[in-house]
């Protein structure tokens, strides 16, 4: 933990099906995170997919853009 914290991590997702799951993989082993939370906006690939192997939560996000993603994600109880 960092000063007695732990954090979630959000990852805005366009089209990185070749990454995304190495990129959760990589986050979920950092101790001071305590979960991931992928925001697919309107992936063409196998993002969601592959964000399924993961083991991280999906939101989807219809609005096109990172600033609505991180918005998205964010709001994710």
């Amino acid at each position: 933990m960092w000063s007695g914290r732990i954090i979630p991590v959000i990852l805005p997702a366009y089209i990185k099906a070749a990454g995304i799951r190495r990129a959760v993989e990589e986050f979920s082993s950092v101790e001071i995170v305590n979960g991931v939370v992928v925001v697919d906006n309107n992936s063409t690939d196998r993002t969601r997919e592959e964000v399924a192997l993961s083991g991280a939560r999906l939101v989807q996000e219809r609005r096109q853009g990172f600033g609505y993603t991180l918005q998205r994600g964010s709001g994710v109880e």
